[in-house]
């Protein structure tokens, strides 16, 4: 035990010895002409094995350099190699070094470097915004991952003038939806709900992710629907090592896990979020105009979506991906890369409330607590292939499934104007469904001349399918009791809607690079198809006037006990709401020129024109339409013209 003791006090002296007897260099490599830092510049010490290189601010660093004099050794391509003399290192004390390469101007031989940005790193998003003559902030795969952020919607919150409320409403500057845009690497994406313009961000998942770029300003190679900004959502793409990885996670919820959930009963697949089909609509009551149980001899439609849900106990949440990439080098010089990456994920969520609505007066129309019981789902899959056809031509093709669910149960219970206190359930599952594929190629003419193409087809589908809801007023007692409204015509009712979008998107793109500044020529083609349905069959039950528990309602509204609505029976009733329905459709075509150059040492211009020839048709009804009734069109015809101006200053070298 002594001998222990005196060893570490032996040990722990002699490293602070040496820590005392040696200090620490770093540095700045600069162009002694233009000043610039230099990126990449080798620093060695002679003597030593010690080496680095300079970072992108064109700094160096060694530690731990013994005490005494050294020489110091920088070379970098392009530029006359240095040696720095007699640079003395005193212990426990650090030294800076000011260095300035001067260009070579020899003949040397062709170097030929082929690298990657690796775009997902702080530093590579930092280098583009400081370079780029637009207003815009990127946040990439490395930066989520350290902050433990699991969806592109948590993402954008880490984003400066981006908010985002209720974890669905996104907000760039204070402009919310439908000022904003969103495209998947370049090239848009539509909506999965009818009632908001961007897609639910939180439905792509960081695993797909390699950045995400928020566009504040605008440019004529960007759409022009957009006053508050453009989010890009760039998928990863092929790694340099070869990998595979099966990755499992689970996590913990003190609202929810190990205590009572309510929610429906699942199988199979419904378990991954696939439950749309389990759910859909019954063929009894689609292939109706406008359901009527009675008129169907009160045959049992088979609705799915129970009005009493289960109750369990919540377990822990849980995920599990498989990833994996590589890169191959073959002949000629061409390059083949893919990435595929399937992972799944589910949490149980828990989260109470209050809902309530004011008059003028701040009389209370309605005034409840609520409770919200959510089973949520993410299931992806990314397939990315690469080809690097010769040293000038490049391609990729990309193929994304992504499948949202969220299966929960919402009780509210309270004061009501007009019925007093009241219970209120409803069952809603939503299930939102991308799937695209997108290609794209590029091919450096020379050295002033660039073509880049791409193209994509996007699907989405969002879905509501029988969702269930009833409220009723409560009677109190020692076991709580309830009793349908007599004048409630809706208060019981199942609910559909399907959103279904087509979209398809190509780019053609050229840059020219002389020396006074950069053009960009461009052509956007844009062509999207929408079809929009959404029923609701209401249950008049306001003939039953007998107590119940919530236990019951399955019980008394039970399919044995459809009839024409008297105080025993109950009738499926649907009143047609034809304007609950429409299809459109969309076209764009948009050539555009830009013009970039650097007018001082510090200035920065940005100009050019985007012109949009538009149209967009839609076919829709009126309420008080009838079924058979043909559809209404609307259609709006657009040529619009739109300039660009920016003006950048750089107040740091």
């Amino acid at each position: 035990m002594y001998k222990q003791v005196i060893l570490s006090v032996i040990l722990t002296f002699t490293l602070s010895l040496v820590k005392a007897q040696s200090g620490s260099v770093s540095g700045t490599v600069r162009d002694a002409q233009t000043q610039e830092t230099l990126i990449g510049v080798t620093v060695r010490i002679e003597g030593q094995s010690a080496g680095t290189a300079t970072d992108t601010e064109g700094r160096f660093q060694f530690s731990q350099i013994p005490s005494g004099t050294h020489v110091f050794s920088i070379s970098y391509v392009g530029y006359k190699s240095l040696k720095v003399a007699d640079v003395k290192v005193e212990g426990g004390k650090a030294t800076d070094l000011s260095i300035a390469l001067q260009a070579d101007f020899g003949v040397l031989e062709e170097v030929v470097i082929s690298a990657r940005t690796d775009k997902s790193s702080n530093h590579a998003l930092l280098n583009d915004r400081k370079m780029s003559s637009l207003v815009l902030q990127k946040v990439g795969s490395e930066e989520m991952s350290l902050k433990g952020i699991s969806n592109v919607g948590e993402g954008l919150k880490k984003v400066a003038g981006v908010s985002v409320v209720g974890e669905k409403s996104l907000f760039v500057r204070g402009l919310g939806d439908r000022y904003n845009n969103a495209t998947l690497n370049g090239l848009p994406i539509p909506s999965t709900n009818p009632d908001v313009k961007l897609i639910p961000l939180d439905i792509f998942p960081t695993a797909i992710v390699k950045n995400i770029e928020v566009l504040k300003s605008y440019n004529p190679v960007y759409y022009g629907d957009f006053s508050g900004g453009t989010i890009d959502i760039v998928t990863r793409d092929y790694p340099e090592k070869g990998f595979t990885q099966l990755s499992l996670s689970t996590g913990y919820n003190s609202l929810s896990t190990g205590r009572t959930f309510l929610g429906m009963e699942r199988k199979g697949t419904d378990f991954l979020g696939f439950s749309r089909g389990s759910r859909a609509m019954p063929s009894i009551v689609k292939n109706s105009g406008a359901y009527d149980s009675y008129f169907q001899d009160d045959v049992d439609p088979k609705f799915k979506t129970p009005f009493v849900p289960k109750a369990y106990t919540a377990p822990l949440n849980s995920g599990l991906s498989f990833s994996s990439g590589n890169r191959y080098l073959l002949k000629q010089n061409r390059t083949f890369g893919y990435l595929l990456t399937v992972s799944n994920s589910n949490e149980y969520s828990y989260q109470p409330g209050k809902a309530a609505w004011f008059n003028a007066q701040q009389d209370a129309i309605y005034d409840y607590t609520t409770e919200d019981y959510f089973y949520k789902t993410n299931t992806s899959a990314l397939l990315s292939l690469y080809l690097k056809s010769s040293p000038r031509t490049q391609m990729s093709v990309t193929g994304l499934f992504v499948n949202d669910s969220r299966d929960g149960v919402q009780d509210s219970y309270g004061e009501n104007w007009d019925l007093g206190p009241v219970y209120g359930r409803r069952n809603t599952l939503i299930q939102n469904t991308l799937t695209t594929g997108q290609y794209s190629i590029t091919h450096r003419l020379n050295d002033k001349w660039n073509f880049s193409a791409a193209a994509g087809y996007t699907y989405t589908k969002g879905s509501i399918p029988d969702r269930a809801q009833i409220m009723v007023e409560a009677r109190g007692g020692d076991v709580p009791h309830y009793q349908f409204s007599p004048n409630g015509i809706t208060d019981v009712n199942r609910f559909f809607a399907d959103l279904n979008d087509q979209d398809m998107a190509s780019q053609l793109k050229a840059t020219w690079k002389p020396d006074y500044g950069d053009f960009t020529f461009g052509f956007d083609v844009r062509y999207k198809k929408r079809r929009f349905d959404a029923r609701q069959i209401d249950a008049d039950v306001k003939s039953i006037r007998t107590l119940f528990t919530l236990d019951q309602l399955d019980q008394i509204l039970s399919p044995e006990n459809l009839g024409p609505g008297s105080s025993s029976t109950w009738r499926y009733k649907e009143v047609p709401n034809e304007q609950n329905r429409y299809r459109s459709e969309m076209q764009i075509y948009a050539p555009y020129l830009s013009y970039q150059t650097t007018l001082a040492e510090r200035w920065n211009l940005t100009a050019g024109m985007r012109f949009e020839k538009s149209m967009q048709s839609t076919d829709y009804k009126l309420d008080r339409d009838v079924i058979q009734a043909p559809y209404r069109n609307s259609t709006i015809e657009g040529n619009d013209f739109l300039p660009s101006l920016t003006l950048k200053y750089q107040l740091t070298p």
